[in-house]
């Protein structure tokens, strides 16, 4: 590797000269070096910010955004060193007298100490510069993908180490410095827990490192979080699971090791036309997107110790540009995944899943080196998931990276209900909570096309029954009787009847004029939206029953019945809901019209 035999040499010359200079002027120059970077790391993020705005998009200066994140730290180092030298070369001429031995020892530490942070900063500064691997990475990557696929897949693990840590030991200096002699009430180590990795980070792209490292403030922005799974000590494999739980990621920390419990969070983040690559389109790699959590104790207060980094286990994003609500998770599970925007859309909103196992708590997502804080209140209202199955409905609804509030709808046509009236198993309300099929029960012989259970309830499927297939719960032995759904864990399932004899049927106000195409919807109080998952239908002649919990109804154009008529009697139609547990039910919508408002909303939380 070119850069250890760099870093070694360097530090041991700049070490030699200052020992020869002996221990007085070695001493000085040490505390130069060290003001010098603690004033550096101190206006590193707003210079490099600064530059990122005023950096023209075309000409000779070009390059300055690409390479802000290393001149907002060399030049203000540089600066600052210059100056407390002359500093102190006007105000402190006086020498010490000392023996040679002493010159030499004392000036070697002293130099050792000034040529360490000298080329840390040198190496942390090179590690933000805009280059491919193949012209100035000289070998060495502080960050690169696992190589163990049989536990990390595509995840980001320490890789590289310098023989002279240099990178590594002036970070964490500075960090804990930030935090004792020049103490700030936002410490480094606070919001960069890890600055020798963040540049080779965020230079992990498609072209071998030649595509965009960074963006411009007002190019990303926030759109919202949400958190996948019950609680903190959520099992790891259920969170990474995916394909209706038949398989799981695989994925590692920073340091090589599996997480074995924690929640997913989602950060929904949008960028402008102005974060382009030069393909036209977003381009995101696994290191350029990372979040920052901070340990806090049992009641969720900072222990003041200082952060970690985390970077995503998969990106969520539109999947087909004809399409507007057509979204695909895509996880970094292999080497080389890099996500980029589909289509000519200016802008492109995305979502970051992270892993957070117990013990801290996200305080910001870094895009491309854009810091976008996370609040207590962005945390404490963000949409939650039970598991990754109510999530991946989102996805395939295309509701995951939208949130639209009952009062943003077309309410002309609606009417609203008691949300006291909703209610379980053997209520008259039009909206029920209850796993149940309703009085209704067949034997597990004659499933058809539904999978069961071990406890004989239906996970997914389709299937067709004659009503005389279907009969009361009671006139069935408790051994063979298919009678409910499964509900995921931290989900309820609602029934709402849409039959033509109820207000809210598919031949009303709303329901008749509304395309094949417009989703059905449940929507709380937060904007999440639910889409119908499925359907229970009977009339005289047949018994219908379709439960994807993970591919939801695109709307009347997958309702495989009968066509719905007022002048039959016979038909009914219920569209069944998964809902997260403890939201407030707000409205039941189909497309951009809302059929009914909940008034006051109802509490989801028990049957």
């Amino acid at each position: 590797m070119v850069l250890n035999f760099i870093t070694v040499a360097l530090v041991l010359f700049i070490a030699y000269m200052w020992s020869i200079r002996g221990f007085y002027s070695s001493f000085l120059q040490m505390v130069a070096v060290i003001v010098a970077g603690a004033i550096a790391f101190a206006f590193w993020e707003p210079i490099s910010l600064w530059l990122l705005n005023v950096a023209p998009e075309k000409g000779m200066l070009k390059s300055v955004g690409g390479n802000a994140w290393m001149l907002g730290l060399l030049i203000p180092f540089i600066v600052s060193l210059v100056i407390v030298r002359v500093i102190f070369d006007k105000t402190l001429r006086a020498n010490v007298a000392l023996t040679t031995l002493a010159n030499y020892i004392g000036g070697g530490i002293c130099g050792l100490v000034t040529g360490t942070l000298t080329v840390g900063i040198l190496v942390i500064a090179l590690g933000n510069l805009w280059y491919t691997d193949s012209t100035m990475g000289m070998g060495y990557r502080p960050v690169w993908y696992t190589s163990d696929r049989a536990t990390g897949g595509g995840s980001l693990v320490y890789d590289d180490k310098l023989w002279i840590p240099a990178d590594k030991l002036t970070a964490k200096f500075y960090g804990h410095l930030s935090r004792a002699a020049f103490f700030s009430p936002e410490p480094l180590d606070k919001w960069h827990p890890e600055i020798e990795i963040e540049g080779p980070a965020a230079r992990i792209t498609y072209a071998n490192g030649n595509a965009r490292n960074t963006v411009r403030p007002e190019d990303v922005s926030l759109q919202g979080v949400y958190v996948v799974g019950s609680d903190r000590n959520t099992p790891a494999r259920d969170l990474l699971s995916y394909e209706g739980g038949t398989k799981v990621q695989k994925y590692t920390d920073l340091s090589g090791n599996p997480v074995s419990t924690g929640q997913l969070f989602g950060i929904k983040f949008k960028l402008e036309a102005g974060a382009k690559d030069s393909t036209a389109q977003h381009m995101i790699g696994p290191g350029q997107v990372r979040l920052v959590v901070q340990p806090v104790d049992a009641s969720g207060k900072p222990t003041g110790e200082p952060g970690q980094e985390i970077f995503p286990v998969a990106l969520i994003s539109q999947g087909d540009s004809s399409q507007a609500n057509s979204y695909g998770r895509w996880r970094f599970e292999a080497e080389g995944v890099h996500i980029s925007s589909v289509g000519g859309g200016a802008s492109s909103t995305m979502a970051a899943e992270f892993l957070v196992p117990p013990g801290v708590q996200p305080i910001a997502v870094y895009v491309k080196g854009v810091r976008l804080k996370l609040d207590q209140n962005t945390l404490s209202t963000a949409t939650k998931f039970a598991n990754a199955g109510m999530r991946d409905a989102q996805v395939s609804a295309g509701t995951i990276l939208k949130s639209t509030k009952a009062e943003d709808l077309d309410k002309s046509m609606a009417f609203t209900i008691d949300g006291a009236s909703i209610g379980g198993r053997g209520s008259s309300s039009m909206v029920t909570m209850s796993s149940r099929l309703g009085r209704e029960a067949f034997q597990s012989s004659a499933k058809r096309g539904l999978e069961l259970d071990d406890k004989k309830e239906i996970v997914s499927g389709k299937g067709t029954w004659t009503p005389q297939e279907v009969s009361k719960g009671r006139d069935i032995s408790s051994k063979l009787k298919v009678d409910r759904f499964a509900v995921p864990p931290g989900t309820l399932l609602l029934q709402i009847d849409v039959s033509p004899t109820t207000k809210a049927s598919l031949l009303g106000d709303v329901g008749s004029v509304a395309d094949e195409k417009d989703p059905f919807y449940l929507i709380d109080t937060q904007g999440t939206l639910y889409q119908a998952v499925g359907y229970i239908y009977k009339d005289r002649e047949r018994y219908d029953i379709r439960y994807f919990p993970g591919r939801p109804l695109r709307g009347q154009v997958d309702l495989d019945v009968p066509g719905l008529t007022n002048v039959r009697d016979d038909q009914k139609l219920k569209l069944i809901f998964l809902i997260s547990r403890n939201v407030e039910l707000e409205a039941f919508a189909i497309g951009d019209k809302v059929v009914f408002e909940v008034v006051p909303p109802r509490l989801m939380k028990t049957r």
